[in-house]
């Protein structure tokens, strides 16, 4: 299983590290660190800092899978020159064990699936074994009190309730590349094998055609 660390350091070291003012004020300052990132987002600036927060201070609530939701799908941006896959699996996969609304689930799953399928959890084939894909991913998520604003808390989903997580149904885009790469060497070396047999045949060919030429000279009379 793939502990996805640094997902849990960065949320907990956000939600640590911060400044929490008095419970009078928590609501408004996780609604207005939420608002930010949906501004900062559709003004096509960076909200991640601001959106793990709110997804570790609200964990498990309304307002966290919002913000949790849209820290996936920044995770995925593909503008992003690190676009971590495994963490946006693993903050996509914690959201599907909860009982999401109906509206969230949808795009929480295909959140899930898009960063499976682009790779997140896969190890390729080695010497010691066949190609693999992890898709308990995890994080190591501490357990905070949500505050007030976050909204109402989403229960936990068991295994009768459907929490087994999607799968994607097919090979990993590395693992078709890979796969590529592979027919495309056995095609190529195909090629090159009639290559050298057709090269041959009209060596043999030629060779022929010079004893038959031969051959009529002797017998013209």
């Amino acid at each position: 299983m793939i502990h996805i660390r640094n997902v849990a350091i960065i949320l907990v070291a956000v939600a640590g590290c911060a400044t929490h003012p008095g419970p009078e004020a928590e609501p408004d300052t996780v609604r207005t660190r939420y608002d930010a990132a949906v501004r900062a987002l559709t003004e096509g600036r960076d909200a991640t800092d601001d959106l793990a927060w709110v997804a570790a201070r609200c964990d498990g609530t309304l307002l966290g899978s919002d913000a949790a939701i849209l820290l996936a799908a920044t995770y995925l941006d593909p503008r992003r020159p690190d676009r971590p896959l495994e963490d946006a699996a693993a903050v996509a996969g914690h959201l599907l064990r909860r009982d999401l609304p109906g509206d969230r689930r949808p795009v929480a799953t295909t959140l899930y699936l898009l960063a499976l399928e682009l790779g997140a959890g896969y190890v390729p084939a080695t010497e010691a074994g066949p190609a693999a894909r992890d898709t308990g991913l995890r994080p190591d998520w501490t357990t905070i009190v949500p505050a007030a604003g976050c909204g109402r808390q989403l229960p936990l989903r068991d295994d009768t309730a459907g929490a087994t997580l999607p799968d994607p149904g097919r090979d990993p885009v590395p693992a078709r590349l890979r796969a590529l790469r592979l027919d495309r060497g056995r095609i190529a070396a195909v090629a090159d094998s009639l290559r050298r047999e057709l090269e041959a045949a009209n060596a043999t060919l030629a060779q022929k055609q010079e004893e038959l030429e031969r051959l009529r000279r002797l017998l013209k009379p």
